[in-house]
């Protein structure tokens, strides 16, 4: 959703090539975007209340946020950060990446052997889009709208073999990752369309694809919950954030608006993750 927007647009005093370098030894190796930390956080706390923290749910969560930590390090290692940041944190990054590899791999372990037939079953998703997500990265296609796109997929999803770890809420579980990559799909087309803007002197192919994607899936989810198919949660939880990307869509953004857009994005986010938890109680 917001990874592109949590880079922000630089203000008029600020200047890069004025400012005294940082040194590369220094830099962190944490995700530096603020939107994908909320795309992490939402589904994890959402999986784990409507889990009620079971064991296997709680190492399910714990792969996702190793894998999750791994992004960062791994951008480096694969020269997308730059060749001078590769050189003076490369040792570094490789032991971020191979800490996480192991701590995901042992916490996917012990899920797979704490859950239930269903839950193992469930995991195969996050598992493939999370392989996938690492391909389109080592291709450096990850900021891509595709690619962005795939990537919170592959992070909500885990949210479903977290709910199904003890055969409880599976089809709560199913409506929940619809709803977050619905809204995080969304919100992303409607983010880059004003990102593209910025860049084309207000012309944007992606603005255009948002005005049909935001009320689309709306109309949709309330399509589905008429015909008995979803409960009426579901378009509840999306609406602020499907309403919020098509008014993006529809109207001028200044650069000097796109962190209130953001947090407004995060806090859409935030309600959709309320609502999803306290349908499963």
């Amino acid at each position: 959703m917001t990874r592109v927007m949590a880079r922000g647009y630089p203000r008029r005093h600020e200047s890069v090539e004025m400012s005294a370098p940082r040194p590369v030894t220094r830099i962190s190796l944490l995700p530096r975007e603020k939107g994908a930390w909320g795309q992490l956080i939402f589904p994890m706390a959402t999986g784990l209340a409507m889990a009620h923290g079971q064991a296997a749910s709680i190492a399910f969560a714990i792969a996702a946020v190793a894998s999750f930590f791994a992004h960062e390090p791994l951008l480096v290692l694969f020269g997308l950060r730059g060749d001078r940041t590769r050189r003076g944190v490369e040792r570094r990054a490789l032991l971020w990446v191979v800490s996480c590899a192991l701590v995901g791999l042992v916490a996917l372990a012990l899920g797979l052997v704490w859950a239930d037939r269903a839950a193992r079953a469930w995991a195969i998703a996050p598992v493939a889009l999370s392989a996938a997500s690492l391909i389109v990265l080592a291709k450096g296609r990850e900021r891509t709208t595709p690619g962005e796109i795939l990537a919170s997929s592959a992070v909500s999803s885990w949210i479903v073999p977290m709910t199904v770890a003890h055969a409880e809420h599976a089809d709560a579980a199913l409506h929940a990752w619809i709803a977050f990559v619905a809204a995080l799909t969304a919100a992303t087309i409607a983010v880059r369309g004003v990102l593209e803007g910025f860049r084309n002197q207000g012309r944007s192919g992606l603005r255009s694809v948002a005005r049909v994607v935001s009320p689309l899936l709306l109309a949709a989810a309330v399509a589905a919950w008429l015909a008995g198919q979803w409960p009426v949660w579901i378009p509840v939880a999306l609406a602020p954030t499907l309403v919020v990307s098509l008014v993006l869509s529809l109207r001028a953004v200044a650069p000097r608006q796109l962190r209130t857009v953001g947090w407004t994005l995060i806090a859409s986010t935030a309600f959709l993750a309320v609502v999803l938890a306290a349908s499963a109680r």
